[in-house]
């Protein structure tokens, strides 16, 4: 996993955290876009299907992504 990639999980993870209820990729890209990271809504789509595959984020169609617990174990790393 390239460094890039690494920093922008994190900064998903840790908004996902954040929030108690599922998040869009729209509004995940623009908290992360508000906090100097340059991303769009598609990298953001990408990135959390490969995490929803690795068990680290919870997709609920629609609605949006939750936090697993592996998910938030990764933060606590």
């Amino acid at each position: 996993m390239n460094g890039k990639f690494k920093r922008r999980r994190l900064a998903i993870l840790e908004v996902l955290r954040q929030h108690e209820r599922p998040v869009i990729s729209h509004d995940i890209a623009f908290e992360l876009n508000l906090r100097g990271l340059d991303v769009s809504e598609r990298t953001i789509r990408l990135d959390l299907q490969e995490m929803d595959q690795q068990g680290v984020t919870l997709s609920l169609g629609r609605r949006g992504r939750r936090l697993s617990e592996a998910g938030l174990a990764e933060l606590h790393l």
